[in-house]
Order: C-alpha cells, then structure tokens, then sequence
C-alpha cells in the first residue's frame, strides 16, 4: 500500500462496509463524511481511515483529501473521512491502523460479519434475520451468533479478533457471521419501528 509521498507501513485492519455501518455501530465522525450514494462503481474511488493512521502517517495535519492506493489497485483512493478510533484489537490493546472501502466500489469478499441493531430483544429479532438470510440464499450458512455483551466479554478475557468492539455499544443487539454474503439491505417490519441493518467488514489485512 502506498500514499503520494511513498510506501506505507503494513495497516492493522482493512474493512468493507456498507454505508450504514457506522450509524449501525455509532462509530463517531471525527472530520469529512462517511460514504453514501455519491460513492459507487463509476465515481473517483474513495477512503476512510481512522484516527490512529492519519495520526501515524501524516501527524497533525489534515488528512482529507489525501490518497491512498491500494496494493493490487491503479486507481488512488481519496481520504474523504476519519472517523474515531474503535477498540477492535481488545479493551486493553492499543488501537491500530485502520481504513475502510465501500462495498458499494466493488471490492469482493469472502465473508463478512453481520451488525443488527434494534430495541427488540435478540430473541425476538433472531427468526426475523434467519427468514431474511434464506430468502437472499437458502444454502447461505449463517454461524457464530452472539450478543454484543459476550463478545466484549471475550475480549476481556483473552485476545480476540473482533470487528465490533465500540467505545458505544449499549443499543447494540446482535453480532453475526456469515460466509458469502455479499450485499446489503435493510429490513423495516410493519409490526415494529425497530430497523435491522446490516454492515460487513473484510477479514484479511493489505500491505504492500
């Protein structure tokens, strides 16, 4: 991976998200804007680092704008957002270097973490999420179910490769896994006002 003055250390983390992952996750915009309907396959390609990488690549001065590319890419990425650094290597571990691509811009995966935020308990949202996956691919797997609670548990107890681990979790109710699925969506029920929507990370580093 490289920038516009050189080669870059290898980053910690490399996620692929839908544009509501970070309202879904409540991860803060710290500067610019988080991706949306202008970022597609046809538009400039575009980035979103957190604040330890701009921090640790170009220090106290602005990020936005900056460019990034990507090994295997020859199109350059255009910072347009940091957001707030998230805890994902454990409440005790420092934060690393992160960025996020927008699935949107055609970067394929080979699985994905599932985030489902509602006012409803897990349980009663739990057949709603089956019914949904099956409909999308009824031989899609759907595996590793857990409440947000114990996966921050987890980490308290030993080091754990999570995407979800937040500085603001508490209206967060579901953590799921899934392999193959690849698109996002949003579930609104007549019966409820609570909305499922779906976010997805990347589960491979990129370094150059």
């Amino acid at each position: 991976m490289s920038v516009e003055k050189g080669l870059i250390p290898l980053i910690d983390r490399v996620h692929v998200i839908s544009p509501d992952y970070f309202d879904t996750l409540k991860i803060r915009l710290a500067s610019g804007r988080f991706f949306d309907a202008r970022d597609g396959i046809q538009t400039p390609k575009v980035v979103i680092i957190n604040q330890t990488m701009a921090r640790a690549i170009w220090g106290n001065e602005n990020a936005l704008g900056r460019r990034i590319r990507m090994s295997g890419e020859d199109e350059w990425r255009t910072i347009v957002g940091v957001n707030a650094d998230v805890k994902n290597n454990g409440v005790d571990k420092p934060t690393g270097t992160e960025l996020y691509l927008p699935f949107s811009q055609g970067y394929m995966l080979k699985s994905v973490h599932i985030a489902v935020r509602s006012q409803s308990a897990p349980s009663a949202i739990l057949s709603a999420i089956r019914r949904v996956m099956h409909d999308i691919d009824p031989t899609l797997p759907l595996t590793k179910i857990h409440t947000l609670d114990e996966v921050v548990s987890e980490t308290q107890s030993r080091p754990l490769f999570l995407t979800l681990l937040l500085t603001s979790f508490a209206s967060v109710a579901l953590v799921l896994a899934a392999m193959g699925f690849t698109a996002s969506f949003r579930i609104r029920s007549h019966k409820e006002r609570e909305s499922l929507v779906f976010g997805w990370r990347s589960e491979h580093r990129q370094a150059r």
